[in-house]
């Protein structure tokens, strides 16, 4: 099965953009559906942390629960320091 993930999914590197789906239990219909974030840790080559202009979020990530970027709209250098959660970004985003 982990090989078959491993396939399936590119590995991320290090200050890439990623969007995460948020789920239409934690938006209102005007939210948007996903967030662009930009990788700033990998842990155990499997668990990412990740990070928006508003800060760090608080949940880490596998690779299946994001999807890569083709282009680079954010950068480590411009995300926030504080924790943050992502439905508080969804609701800070509208």
């Amino acid at each position: 099965m982990r090989a078959t993930s491993s396939k399936k999914f590119q590995k991320p590197a290090l200050g890439q953009n990623v969007r995460i789906k948020k789920s239409d239990i934690d938006r209102a219909k005007m939210d948007p559906r996903t967030i662009i974030a930009v990788i700033i840790d990998i842990k155990d080559e499997e668990v990412y942390e990740l990070a928006t202009k508003l800060g760090k979020l608080k949940a880490s990530y596998t690779r299946n629960q994001f999807t890569l970027c083709k282009e680079n709209f954010l950068s480590i250098e411009e995300v926030g320091t504080e924790e943050i959660s992502a439905r508080e970004v969804v609701n800070k985003c509208t």
